[in-house]
């Protein structure tokens, strides 16, 4: 390769932040940079790369110069020392990473977007399933996610951080990008680990330049904090979606109901003409009746009206000691209804509810379940019943009488008489 194409070069200054022509910083052991200069800062003058694809970046070194045979796009001659981009960083520091924002608490806060709950989808796609116990798990599955203090007492302080790691670093490391480094994860952990993360997402700068997240010390403090960033974004988002198409099904359903409201409204409008004009059907056929029929009617119900008219005043005359008293509720003891009421020789009719009265006594008591009867039946049997009790309370006080006279005809022969002797009283007297 003799020369780097410009496309190539324009991704890696994108990629790193270093631009040609402008100052890096040298970020590998501190004091060992290997110009010509003795500060840590240096111009960088092009990007290069050797035969087996590895990228250097050559900087100003005084009168350095390459010596040896030509490495890919390194010849011998060119001015200046190779140096790789990895031990060469942008001129801005990036701030001190701290682990502030990486409590239980904080982390839930970002994650949920400020909400009381993480849905049993979000839980599964960061692999909470693998950073819990199967019990724990189950008892997520039923109530469909985690809230707030559940989270925060499953891992207590800064124990999410480590569980999250874990997860990646259970599948087998990256030989290129991590190295012999086993704090370190890369693009295949990363994967394998959380399939629905878009890689890209992951605003850390280790991992942006070289596709590998060192997780130990306060670098990996920074890739903690952006694998986190990436996930919360992607939530949101997902939030949003959801949002979207529920509103959009909402939508539908109301627009459904709505058509499904003015259809029916639209049938019962046509339901009331067709009513209105069966009336006025059966109105002009009425009205186109024969004179005759007409009369007829008349006539039948004029008769009704005096049939109806003789048996009120029949029943009125009966009333006054016997009677039907209609009430409500299918029990005689219901609601009175006296417009009900019926004459002692009316019928009652079958289902009726309420009370025979015969001479101020009540006679008969029915509820909904008897047939047609005449309250006239139980006031004879009341008045016989009252006849025969009459004419025994007769006998009784003639027998009374009787015994009492006997009594004292026995006393005045100084005997005393005795009921059973009738036959033998001539002997005593």
């Amino acid at each position: 390769m003799e020369q780097m194409p410009d496309g190539l070069v324009q991704e890696l200054e994108r990629q790193h932040g270093i631009a040609i022509g402008e100052h890096a910083r040298w970020a590998g052991d501190p004091g060992m940079w290997p110009w010509a200069f003795d500060k840590d800062v240096v111009k960088v003058l092009s990007f290069e790369r050797d035969y087996d694809g590895r990228v250097y970046a050559m900087v100003e070194s005084g009168d350095d110069v390459v010596r040896g045979p030509q490495m890919g796009s390194i010849r011998p001659g060119m001015h200046g020392r190779k140096v790789r981009l990895e031990n060469l960083a942008p001129l801005a520091r990036l701030p001190e990473p701290t682990r502030d924002g990486l409590s239980a608490a904080n982390i839930f806060v970002k994650l949920s977007d400020g909400g009381g709950k993480l849905a049993i989808g979000e839980c599964a796609e960061m692999g909470m399933e693998k950073m819990v116990g199967a019990s724990q798990w189950e008892v997520l599955v039923r109530q469909g996610g985690i809230n707030r203090a559940q989270f925060v007492r499953l891992y207590d302080r800064y124990q999410f951080g480590p569980a999250l790691v874990a997860v990646a670093a259970e599948f087998n490391q990256d030989s290129g990008a991590c190295g012999p480094n086993v704090h370190c994860l890369g693009l295949g952990q990363v994967a394998k680990a959380w399939p629905t993360l878009q890689p890209g997402s992951i605003q850390s700068p280790e991992w942006q330049r070289f596709g590998r997240m060192g997780t130990s010390k306060k670098e990996g403090w920074r890739n903690l904090q952006a694998i986190v960033d990436a996930f919360a974004l992607k939530f949101k988002e997902t939030r949003a979606e959801d949002a979207a198409k529920k509103a959009v099904h909402d939508a539908e359903v109301a627009a459904a109901r709505d058509a499904k409201a003015a259809e029916l409204a639209q049938e019962s409008t046509a339901t009331r003409a067709e009513a209105a004009q069966e009336a006025k059907a059966a109105a002009d056929l009425k009205a186109a009746q024969e004179p005759e029929v007409a009369e007829r009617d008349v006539a039948m119900a004029a008769a009704a009206k005096e049939q109806q008219r003789e048996e009120g005043e029949s029943a009125e005359e009966e009333d006054a000691n016997c009677g039907w008293h209609q009430t409500g509720g299918c029990h005689w003891r219901g609601r009175r209804e006296p417009e009900q009421d019926l004459g002692c020789k009316q019928t009652v009719p079958a289902g009726a509810s309420g009370y025979c009265h015969c001479d101020g006594k009540i006679v008969a008591r029915a509820g909904c379940n008897h047939g047609p009867f005449q309250c006239a039946e139980h006031c004879e049997a009341y008045q016989h019943a009252k006849q025969a009790r009459h004419q025994e309370q007769e006998r009784d006080r003639m027998w009374n009488r009787e015994q009492e006279q006997r009594g004292a005809g026995g006393r005045a022969y100084g005997r005393r008489w005795m009921p059973g002797f009738e036959g033998h009283r001539s002997t005593f007297w």
